[in-house]
């Protein structure tokens, strides 16, 4: 077999069809309107993912399969509200589109994120959508892992400042691990 022969067959293991319109339902679900979903190409989002670092490749992946850690997710007792004051619910595709998160991104990034889940998703394969995906993504994560107590008492006692500082605090820190992002060519061959 050839070199590239064995690559075709570790990225159909990897990168599946099943995957791919598992994804495309997913991002629906996500509110994404059908004529961008029609615009992503399979490929290029194969090609882009594998240009990645590994670090950058997994928060990616993980938004993309709708990954998030939420108490809606895990099926809590006690589900939340939005943790930084919304009255929005605990769920993904809110947090794609709440106007907190994003208010900061750009301040932290220097990148200012899209209007749309499509963007925001960076499902346009731009590189500053994927390092605003990606601090967003990780802070989220960090504080859910690392403050869930204090964010749940924040969040009963209305005091979501604290949640705000909480989730500043992780996304700055966030911007230090995915900024300074450098890619392989993208090779769609």
């Amino acid at each position: 077999m050839r070199q590239g022969q064995i690559q075709k067959l570790i990225e159909q293991a990897l990168f599946p069809s099943c995957l791919w319109f598992s994804l495309l339902a997913r991002f629906a679900r996500l509110g994404i309107p059908i004529e961008e979903r029609n615009n992503i190409e399979r490929s290029t989002a194969q090609a882009f993912i594998n240009s990645l670092p590994p670090t950058h490749a997994f928060q990616l992946l993980r938004s993309w399969s709708h990954s998030w850690l939420k108490t809606c997710r895990l099926h809590d007792v006690n589900r939340l509200p939005c943790l930084f004051g919304c009255l929005a619910k605990d769920e993904e595709a809110h947090y794609f589109n709440c106007p907190i998160v994003w208010l900061h991104v750009v301040q932290i990034s220097g990148f200012h994120p899209g209007e749309s889940c499509f963007q925001r998703l960076a499902l346009n394969c731009r590189i500053p959508d994927v390092i605003n995906l990606c601090l967003v993504s990780h802070a989220f994560h960090v504080i859910r892992a690392n403050s869930l107590g204090a964010i749940r008492g924040n969040v009963i006692s209305q005091r979501f400042g604290e949640n705000h500082k909480l989730w500043l605090r992780a996304a700055t820190a966030a911007f230090a691990r995915y900024g300074g992002l450098e890619v392989r060519p993208i090779s769609l061959v």
